[in-house]
């Protein structure tokens, strides 16, 4: 069965908005930063992640413009979707000491 004609139910926070930030970490296999950790406050906001029995995935989409962005999210609320997760990813830079 592909990706696309699999049924999803999209996790969503229990109790509101959430900001964390967290480091990736390396996969040896992969020879690649390819690996999120979620921290315990993540956790708590999706208590299904803990069901080792189920399955999960994600879905990365990539806008190149903040119009088409505006745009798919106008769609999404019109049709009642699950309200997208938003995840940037980010080089941290070392602090240049004198």
């Amino acid at each position: 069965m592909s990706d696309n004609t699999k049924r999803k139910k999209f996790l969503v926070p229990h109790r509101g908005t959430l900001e964390i930030e967290g480091p990736l970490s390396y996969g040896e296999g992969w020879r690649a930063k390819n690996t999120i950790r979620f921290r315990n406050d993540f956790l708590a906001e999706m208590p299904q992640l803990y069901n080792r029995r189920r399955n999960f995935g994600y879905k990365v989409i990539i806008y190149r413009s903040y119009k088409d962005l505006q745009k798919w999210i106008l769609e999404l609320e019109k049709k009642g979707e699950a309200i997208p997760m938003l995840f940037w990813l980010f080089e941290e830079e070392e602090d240049k000491q004198l």
